[in-house]
């Protein structure tokens, strides 16, 4: 059996899933009085990067000084996904002194 055949044989299955599309959602996001009590609202959801994108950006030029959310693009496997991803708690990175 060639290795062509013998690769083609273990990642078949698995090929399916990466041929699935995945959604681009678009969350606003507003602050709660803690970082682990911040308010999500799904706004939009896109099958491309760029609709996703150009589509956040947008809404991000239209807010006004004063709006206290931000909109964010997440790209996830469903709803449930992408809102975990956004209320994960993610360190700071650390800047070196170069980077200052």
């Amino acid at each position: 059996m060639s290795k062509r055949l013998q690769l083609a044989i273990l990642c078949g299955p698995l090929t399916n899933h990466y041929r699935q599309k995945m959604p681009y959602y678009i969350y606003k996001i507003t602050p709660g009085p803690t970082d682990l009590t911040k308010s999500l609202e799904k706004l939009e959801q896109h099958d491309s990067f760029k609709d996703a994108k150009l589509r956040a950006r947008g809404m991000r030029a239209a807010m006004s000084d004063n709006d206290a959310f931000i909109i964010k693009v997440m790209f996830a496997d469903n709803e449930l996904d992408a809102e975990e991803k956004l209320m994960e708690k993610r360190e700071q990175p650390i800047l070196r002194e170069w980077e200052k």
